[in-house]
């Protein structure tokens, strides 16, 4: 997996393709998710996703791929980059969304009454439900 980057995270398998996260080299950087055929492990494609990609998923029905982007900062601190996800659509040439959660800061008191927890961390809120 080395053309692609670092260590290969999380894998997800669905009608006869394998997708693979895999951090950069250097982990504050965008990762990747390749995508392979499990008949001969050629490429589909390689598509860029946030930093740190934790976890990959196919959606059920396999026409997206999803990836948990863990964004984790550097050993002190000096580059955290943002967490997010990626969502990735099959059908449309393995086109590419990365969302952050910064534009949940203002519904903050909300979602904690919700019985989200949030964890205050730069530059984002990291939110989970208890």
């Amino acid at each position: 997996m080395a053309p692609y980057g670092g260590a290969v995270n999380s894998v997800s398998v669905h009608n006869g393709k394998l997708a693979a996260a895999i951090q950069s080299v250097i982990k504050t950087e965008n990762g990747k998710v390749a995508v392979l055929k499990t008949t001969d492990y050629s490429e589909i494609k390689a598509v860029t996703v946030g930093a740190l990609p934790d976890m990959v998923t196919f959606s059920p029905d396999g026409k997206f791929i999803m990836t948990a982007n863990e964004g984790e900062p550097n050993a002190d601190y000096s580059v955290d980059p943002q967490g997010s996800i990626s969502i990735i659509e099959v059908d449309n040439n393995y086109a590419a969304t990365t969302l952050y959660f910064d534009g949940f800061a203002s519904q903050a008191a909300a979602l904690k009454a919700k019985g989200f927890r949030i964890l205050d961390r730069k530059p984002i809120l990291i939110l989970r439900q208890t």
